[in-house]
C-alpha cells in the first residue's frame, strides 16, 4: 500500500491559509506570462520551493530504542522530519533532532 501526504512547510501552510499559490514550483510559474501583470508576478515570485520529493530515509534504522522519524530531503531546501506511520510533518529536521 502506498501513501502520500504534503509536507507541511511554512510555505504550504501560507498557501493553504491564503487558498492560492504564493511561490512557483520547480520549473513552473505563478501567473500567465502572456500579460504584463503575469510577467511582473513571475519576476518577483520566489524561484524556489521546498519540495521533499527526492529522497526519504528512516532514521535511526530499525532495531534501536529511539522513536524513528522519516527524513525527507530535497535538492534546494532544508530537510523535514515526518512521522513514518502517519506521514504527518513533525517539523524541520534541525528542530526535531538537534
Amino acid at each position: 500500500v502506498y501513501t502520500s501526504r504534503i509536507v507541511e512547510t511554512p510555505l504550504t501552510v501560507k498557501e493553504r491559509r491564503n487558498n492560492r499559490m504564493e511561490a512557483r514550483g520547480v520549473m513552473s510559474t505563478v501567473a500567465d506570462f502572456g500579460t504584463l501583470s503575469g510577467t511582473i508576478k513571475n519576476a518577483i515570485s520566489p524561484s524556489e520551493r521546498d519540495t521533499a520529493n527526492l529522497v526519504a530515509n528512516l532514521w535511526p534504522p530499525p532495531g534501536n530504542d529511539i522513536d524513528p522519524v522519516l527524513i525527507t530531503c530535497t535538492d534546494n531546501g532544508e530537510p523535514y522530519a515526518l512521522d513514518p506511520r502517519t506521514l504527518k510533518t513533525k517539523g524541520r529536521l534541525v528542530d526535531v533532532i538537534p
